[in-house]
């Protein structure tokens, strides 16, 4: 790993510098003590199949990342979850479960899940809109455009057959 911005080595330790420090030392390396969200190995250091198995999940054998517990699904990514429940004691005791396996914070709605927008309807239908992830590519890429929102991939004009 390394020396990330704003840190140098000072006498040997690891030491704050300012943000505005670039590190451009290469000949120290560093030892990850704790897991750290978007690094390569933090899939691997969070997503412990043994313990959901021994739980009793049973782990898809098309999507390794979705686990099914009698009617509970839940959608693993990295160390971000989604469960889906018809009964709110179900959920409400897989949380719990989950609690006890692995360190967890839970929330009872959610607004985004891996940089999409999730909205949910009157009717209970849940829209997946990626605005979000969308800006961000625009942003790094040096565009001032804005993303547009769209129920369907086109317009709906285009899928009417008579407008053909």
């Amino acid at each position: 790993m390394e020396i990330p911005a704003g840190y140098s080595i000072i006498d040997g330790k690891l030491q704050f510098s300012g943000e505005t420090h670039c590190n451009t030392d290469k000949s120290f390396v560093l030892k990850l003590l704790k897991n750290m969200y978007a690094l390569k190995q933090a899939g691997y250091n969070w997503y412990n199949i043994d313990k959901l198995l021994q739980a009793g999940f049973t782990q898809s054998a098309v999507d390794k990342c979705l686990f099914i517990h009698h009617d509970c699904i839940i959608i693993v990514y990295v160390d971000d979850c989604l469960l889906f429940s018809p009964s709110d004691t179900v959920l409400d005791g897989m949380i719990e479960l989950l609690n006890q396996l692995f360190k967890i914070t839970s929330s009872n709605s959610i607004e985004a899940y891996l940089g999409l927008e999730v909205t949910r309807s009157v009717d209970n239908s849940i829209t997946l809109c990626p605005t979000g992830l969308i800006d961000k590519v625009i942003q790094l890429c040096g565009l001032e455009a804005k993303s547009n929102k769209h129920l369907t991939p086109v317009d709906k004009i285009l899928l009417d057959s008579d407008a053909m």
